[in-house]
């Protein structure tokens, strides 16, 4: 999933602040590499997030949210690739990873620590190209 945003001035947290740039939001494709998505559970309670495949890209079928959602799985390489051919200067590359705080109040948010839920980009447009 890519969703761009422009968002003059409102900051991220993490990224320094100043926006004036395009965000770029992607669902981290460990979530969509794998053939069956989702946590393995060892003897102890111990989870891990198996990754299969994740250097073969194309469109994996899966029930995410309904039955036999298709997603175009891509490396994050050919998408910070794609960005730059595009005319884009990548400033920051950030893995999301939920606080201390932010766990304390939403447990759930704790397994997320054991994996990257979200990979967020701060570009810019390279002086000379069109905006969007």
């Amino acid at each position: 999933m890519l969703r761009v945003r422009n968002q003059p001035e409102q900051g991220v947290t993490g990224l320094g602040g100043r926006f004036g740039h395009e965000a770029y939001e992607l669902r981290i494709d460990l979530w969509s590499a794998d053939s069956l998505p989702g946590w393995s559970v060892d003897e102890d309670g111990g989870k891990t997030w198996p990754l299969n495949r994740y250097l073969l890209e194309g469109p994996r079928t899966t029930d995410w949210l309904a039955s036999g959602v298709v997603k175009h799985h891509r490396t994050i390489g050919t998408t910070l690739n794609l960005l730059i051919r595009s005319g884009f200067v990548v400033e920051h590359v950030e893995e999301f990873c939920p606080t201390s705080a932010q766990i304390a109040a939403r447990p759930e948010l704790a397994d997320e620590v054991e994996r990257p839920m979200f990979l967020i980009v701060r570009a810019r447009v390279a002086a000379g190209v069109r905006s969007f």
